[in-house]
């Protein structure tokens, strides 16, 4: 469902994906590929964050990432974490459901957690193939919250994963079991795209205002 205020829109409930991605399209004003011949669209490289320990620094660590990458590449954010305080942390309020940020594109997290609840494998892969057929995106960086349904499914269509984590025995049980979920439902092809990095940081410093 779409709330009008004057001159703006927001998403502001779950609609179904495809009309979703007709938003993102039209509001974001995103420029269509154009066919030539019978050439394949360029796929965009997509990288997907995840952390079984729950690191607080998932989040900025990502997008950091993403501005990084966005110094040379054309790169869109999209945040899959639930409750994750991104609207707070800058210096912006949101209205447009696609956020142009420090030289990347952001697609903003839901407000209800639970509409995460709603994509799956399905609504992924659409979402994928509507960005490499419609736009000019290089790079693709997602946060995903390990409570997203489907998840190992979802992951598998990322080129490259980021384990965030931390250095410690406790740390280590937590990603080991995830390692095995991964080993015991299929997806040791997923598990083999991971690459694991230590974040130390903490995010108790971490005040509103954009100074992340």
């Amino acid at each position: 469902e779409k709330d009008t205020i004057p001159q703006k829109k927001i998403v502001t409930k779950y609609q179904p994906m495809e009309q979703l991605l007709h938003e993102i399209y039209v509001q974001a004003g995103m420029t269509k590929r154009e066919p030539v011949g019978v050439q394949v669209a360029t796929h965009g490289k997509v990288i997907g964050v995840v952390s079984p320990e729950c690191h607080e620094m998932q989040e900025l660590f990502s997008v950091m990432h993403a501005v990084n990458l966005g110094r040379e590449q054309k790169v869109l954010y999209f945040n899959f974490l639930e409750f994750s305080g991104f609207r707070e942390l800058t210096t912006e309020y949101f209205w447009n459901c696609v956020y142009e940020m420090s030289g990347i594109s952001v697609i903003l997290p839901f407000e209800n957690p639970e509409n995460i609840r709603q994509i799956g494998r399905q609504e992924w892969e659409q979402f994928i193939d509507f960005m490499e057929q419609n736009t000019d995106f290089e790079v693709l960086v997602v946060d995903f919250g390990v409570s997203m349904p489907e998840l190992a499914d979802c992951m598998s269509r990322c080129d490259e994963l980021l384990l965030i984590g931390r250095e410690g025995y406790f740390y280590e049980c937590r990603d080991k079991h995830f390692y095995e979920w991964l080993e015991k439902t299929g997806h040791q092809a997923v598990a083999e795209k991971i690459h694991k990095v230590n974040v130390p940081y903490t995010t108790k410093n971490i005040h509103g205002g954009g100074n992340v």
